[in-house]
């Protein structure tokens, strides 16, 4: 299977603009966490409007996720850190983060957006449009020697109204790619709100359709929380998976 030797990461998270502005910055915390990337290609006219106005979707064009509009990141936050390197209020925490890669006309501007993300406390609203919800998470690994771990995910989004989402896949594992980026990603309630993200992470293409990988060997994803409603109507197509095994980095505001 082709191994990607330019940083994954760099690609999921649409690092396609340089801020070469002189700026100051507060340092937020330190995250350990892993995670699982889910990409879609769903209805354009369902992308667009968690969009703010001025910005169109831009599906990614290249790399194992290229055709997708739609990121579903599931995280499992380990461990956060303060700027003091003491544990946080929250020092462990589940969020599920949609995101989409836009553009805008006029300046030709590219940007992700995190466009609505369910959190486990309500005080982590961090890009102003969170909702609430019961996250669980099931994951396991087998290996025997020297062989890269196999393992499965199950996870289960629960809102307030009664929605469900889910997502459950089991993999092949393969020695990961090794990344370093810095990537900026914004808010669609607040435009020109954004977080600057500095990390370190490990990376496995699990599948791509693009890329005609596949090493899993079973997955499902089904919803019924309302709101996503017209983004996963049964015509949306699962573009690529990607499991973070390890994922550090640190958090800084403008």
């Amino acid at each position: 299977m082709k191994r990607f030797s330019i940083s994954l990461l760099v690609i999921v998270f649409g690092l396609l603009v340089s801020i070469s502005i002189v700026r100051a910055e507060t340092f937020i915390d330190t995250t350990y966490d892993s995670r699982v990337i889910v990409a879609f290609k769903v209805a354009e006219k369902a992308a667009q409007a968690w969009l703010p106005d001025g910005w169109s979707v831009a599906p990614f064009e290249k790399g194992p996720l290229a055709g997708s509009n739609l990121l579903v990141v599931f995280h499992d936050r380990h461990l956060i850190l303060d700027p003091d390197g003491k544990p946080s209020t929250i020092p462990h925490y589940r969020d599920v983060a949609l995101a989409t890669l836009a553009s805008q006309a006029t300046s030709g501007k590219i940007r992700m957006y995190a466009t609505r993300v369910y959190d486990t406390d309500s005080s982590l609203n961090h890009y102003k449009n969170s909702v609430s919800a019961k996250i669980s998470r099931t994951s396991t690994l087998s290996a025997e020697g020297n062989t890269a771990a196999s393992g499965s995910e199950e996870w289960t989004v629960k809102t307030s109204d009664g929605g469900t989402l889910s997502f459950r896949m089991k993999y092949i594992g393969k020695t990961p790619s090794y990344g370093e980026q810095e990537s900026f990603i914004y808010s669609n309630v607040e435009p020109d709100f954004y977080r600057i993200y500095r990390q370190k992470n490990l990376t496995d293409v699990v599948k791509s359709v693009p890329a005609k990988v596949d090493r899993a060997t079973e997955h499902t994803f089904s919803n019924t929380i309302p709101e996503l409603a017209s983004m996963f109507d049964g015509s949306e197509e699962l573009i690529g998976i990607i499991n973070v095994p390890v994922y550090w980095r640190q958090t800084y505001l403008p």
